[in-house]
């Protein structure tokens, strides 16, 4: 997003990537001008790498991130309103529908094959 680059860019292979990710490797930071113009400060770096800790409970939350975005001087104030959302919503709405390619697992939890 700030570099332009395609994480892990330098890659041969998926594979390669994915071998980098489960030895805790993440790219380096960005150091040129135009990541800086496009807002990629500390404050934005710390964020970026905590939601890249390998052990997800050390991850922040969308709610986290949003306050820190929103605690940060040197960013745009936002005053838009912070949507709540239900995850499960849509799940229930789809399977829902007899012409989902999923309603046939609805099926099987209500009869008790599940």
């Amino acid at each position: 997003m700030f570099s332009g680059d395609v994480p892990f860019h330098d890659a041969a292979s998926d594979f390669r990537v994915m071998q980098a990710v489960m030895d805790s490797k993440r790219p380096p930071r960005p150091s040129d001008d135009l990541c800086r113009i496009r807002g990629l400060d500390n404050a934005i770096w710390i964020i970026i790498e905590t939601c890249w800790a390998q052990d997800p409970q050390s991850r922040l939350t969308s709610e986290q991130i949003v306050k820190h975005l929103r605690a940060s001087p040197t960013l745009a104030v936002d005053k838009r309103p912070v949507d709540h959302f239900d995850p499960s919503f849509p799940s229930r709405t789809l399977y829902s529908q007899a012409e989902h390619p999923f309603s046939a697992l609805r099926d099987s939890m209500n009869d008790g094959r599940w």
